[in-house]
């Protein structure tokens, strides 16, 4: 018998990088130390996460998001960014596998 996954976005999320040294990239191991901004400013860390938003198909439009908002996004603070800084973003969408049984 075969098992089988089931792998859908159920999320997506803005990552917010501010350039630091003219790294406009985020490290190799990011996803291990990705936190959100209160604690990635704790562990001194110039990139987290700014929002999650979850993937909702009977949306006919599409989400907008305003970077550096001070709003909860998810359970993620959108941490205000500071003037004359600069900030790479991204985006990702997250997958959570469901084991969905055995044929």
């Amino acid at each position: 018998m075969r098992k089988f996954l089931l792998i859908y976005f159920s999320a997506y999320q803005v990552i917010v990088l501010k350039v630091v040294d003219g790294a406009k990239e985020l490290p190799d191991n990011f996803d291990s130390k990705l936190k959100d901004a209160i604690n990635a400013n704790k562990e001194n860390l110039n990139f987290y996460i700014a929002g999650e938003m979850p993937n909702v198909p009977v949306f006919e439009e599409s989400w907008n998001f305003t970077i550096g908002d001070d709003i909860m996004h998810g359970g993620f603070i959108n941490q205000a960014l500071k003037t004359g800084e600069e900030y790479v973003i991204f985006q990702r969408a997250v997958t959570r596998v469901k084991d969905v049984g055995k044929c």
